[in-house]
């Protein structure tokens, strides 16, 4: 496996703990609250700069219960 290949799974793999961890406590809560959370759940691993339309978008479905996967 290529070295970008092992990047790519290895940020795919924390993006997908970061959804998982956000939907566990976020469904059915205001998006603002879940949105401030996933940005929280970032941050933790490294991850800044997440545009604010990928952040709502993705609070929106964890609030609506929406199991998120990360590609």
């Amino acid at each position: 496996m290529s070295l970008e290949r092992d990047i790519q799974k290895q940020l795919r793999d924390t993006m997908q703990k970061v959804f998982d961890r956000a939907q566990r406590n976020g469904k059915g809560k205001p998006v603002d609250t879940v949105m401030k959370a996933l940005e929280r759940e970032l941050k933790s691993v490294g991850i800044n700069g997440v545009g604010k339309s990928d952040l709502e978008s993705w609070a929106q479905q964890i609030s609506e219960g929406v199991r998120l996967r990360a590609k």
